[in-house]
C-alpha cells in the first residue's frame, strides 16, 4: 500500500523515482501519529491509510532540501504546489 502511494511524482521537482527514493512528508507535523514505517509494524490497514492521508510524496533530495529550508512548499487549503525555486548550486 505504501509503495503504491509513493508511486507518484515528487511534489517539488516533479521527478519520479522508485519507491525506495521517495519519502513521505507529513503536511502538519502536529497531527502526526508517528512515522509511517512504525505505523506499518503496529497498526491496521485503516490506521495506515489515515496516516498516509496526512502526507505528501517528495523525492529524498527535495525532502532534505525542504527540511534544510532551501525550498518551500505551500500546502495551505489543500493546494499542494511548490513555492520558490530549486537552488541552482550548493
Amino acid at each position: 500500500m505504501v509503495n503504491s502511494f509513493k508511486n507518484k511524482p515528487c511534489l517539488i521537482c516533479g521527478e519520479c523515482y522508485p519507491p525506495i527514493a521517495m519519502d513521505l512528508h507529513h503536511i502538519d507535523p502536529s497531527i502526526k501519529d508517528g512515522n509511517v514505517s512504525k505505523v506499518l509494524k503496529s497498526k491496521g490497514y485503516e490506521k495506515i491509510k489515515q496516516e498516509l492521508d496526512k502526507c505528501i510524496v517528495l523525492c529524498a533530495i527535495c525532502h532534505r532540501l525542504l527540511h534544510a529550508g532551501l525550498v518551500n512548499l505551500d500546502v495551505t487549503n489543500g493546494d499542494r504546489t511548490r513555492t520558490g525555486a530549486m537552488p541552482d548550486a550548493f
